[in-house]
């Protein structure tokens, strides 16, 4: 049991780690395109932040960081720069810097969702887990007044709040926290076969998500929808 969450996050490591593999073509490409944006446009703090985005993207790591201060450097209040050189910072292993950055971007704009998510996840990598609950309980909130705004935001969150029920020894909480987190996960799987038009799947996954959480309003309207053939 204690070691879920490491799987969980190690899971989710793999997955950013297979994307940007398959995609180094084309982050190479974008380097270059925007390391000449940037050499047109020096003074543009935006232009600093996307050239961070595929430095990191790419694997150039401490590259990353420089863009990215150098766009805070124009803009202290961009909370793209601050939230991607938190993140930054996060892998390099400065996870105290990356609280510091989170918190600033948040008074800039206290509805991110993504930015709290950060924090929160920063927040139990020191072990702080009241103050990570909190971070991850309020994404949770702001995310439902947007639902779109962030599509695996819900998953994320229920397992996070799941793991920290688990090293709290709440048993039941985790274990609902992780059933409506896989929900989530079959609701999302099924959007997306009835989007290619695979009707039977995507009715099996409504199924497994309402057996996980049968409260998960969304997937019950999905479902109903599939039956009537609409």
């Amino acid at each position: 049991m204690p070691y879920l969450s490491v799987i969980v996050s190690a899971l989710v490591f793999i997955a950013f780690g297979l994307a940007a593999q398959a995609r180094n073509g084309v982050w190479r490409e974008g380097v270059t395109l925007w390391q000449n944006t940037a050499a047109l446009s020096p003074g543009k703090a935006r232009v600093h932040t996307r050239l961070g985005s595929v430095l990191n993207a790419a694997g150039r790591r401490e590259e990353a960081r420089e863009a990215f201060r150098r766009a805070l450097a124009l803009d202290g209040a961009s909370v793209e720069a601050l939230n991607n050189l938190a993140t930054a910072l996060l892998a390099s292993g400065d996870t105290e810097g990356a609280v510091v950055l989170l918190r600033r971007a948040l008074v800039h704009q206290p509805d991110a969702v993504q930015v709290r998510y950060n924090l929160g996840v920063a927040l139990l990598g020191l072990g702080r887990d009241a103050e990570a609950r909190a971070a991850f309980t309020r994404a949770q909130e702001d995310l439902s007044r947007n639902a779109g705004a962030w599509l695996r935001g819900e998953l994320l969150i229920r397992f996070n709040l799941g793991n920290l029920a688990m090293r709290a020894n709440r048993l039941e909480e985790a274990a609902a926290e992780l059933n409506a987190g896989m929900a989530e996960a079959h609701y999302r799987l099924a959007i997306e076969l009835a989007a290619m038009d695979q009707a039977a799947r995507a009715r099996t996954a409504l199924e497994r998500a309402l057996a996980l959480s049968p409260g998960h309003q969304e997937a019950r309207r999905a479902l109903q929808a599939l039956k009537q053939g609409k």
